[in-house]
């Protein structure tokens, strides 16, 4: 599920990641992985395990491969797959996928140590595929979903840094069609 190549496309042995990602049904997947400013790596995607120890969809590895056994989210909402992470400027991170948090939304924010953010309040219904975050660290939101906190919106919004709606951010009635399954940031924003 994970390796980590050296500049010249080759192996790199020193990372070692054991059994790396697993489930007990079938194989388990990384979706998206996000480096920190001290060079540790969250992965997220659809797994039970790290190299054998329970970990549910989320985990921070050491920068060796290794399992970062301080960052266990002991959180029940990881009950399906974390589609992608981001980090924002604080170390935090933004989680979305097909999780089902407490609050009904699969939109999450984590603090450094893996705790859930509670003053974080994004509601986004149903399904989010993508998130960007600005330099002004707002955060873009792309998916199949109709509704953000209660609003109506489809498929592309914007949320304050509290993931709270960002009003000042009119797709006008949004985008058509399935859904929204990736996003960039121009340069320009």
């Amino acid at each position: 599920g994970i390796a980590r190549l050296n500049s010249d496309g080759t192996f790199d042995p020193s990372f070692n990641m054991g059994t790396g990602v697993t489930r007990t049904t079938n194989n388990g997947w990384v979706s998206s992985i996000a480096i920190q400013s001290d060079g540790k790596i969250i992965i997220a995607g659809a797994f039970e395990f790290y190299n054998g120890i329970s970990r549910s969809n989320l985990a921070r590895l050491n920068t060796d491969g290794s399992l970062d056994l301080s960052f266990n989210v002991a959180y029940g909402g990881w009950n399906s797959l974390v589609n992608s992470i981001k980090l924002q400027l604080d170390g935090k991170i933004i989680a979305i996928g097909a999780f089902t948090a407490t609050n009904g939304t699969n939109i999450m924010r984590l603090n450094t140590n893996g705790t859930v953010d509670t003053s974080f309040i994004g509601d986004v219904y149903p399904g989010i595929k993508t998130v960007a975050i600005q330099d002004d660290q707002k955060i873009l939101i792309g998916g199949d979903f109709n509704l953000v906190n209660g609003t109506p919106i489809n498929r592309v919004a914007r949320l304050n840094t509290d993931g709270s709606l960002d009003i000042t951010f009119d797709p006008g009635s949004g985008i058509t069609g399935l859904r929204v399954n990736s996003m960039s940031l121009l340069s320009n924003g």
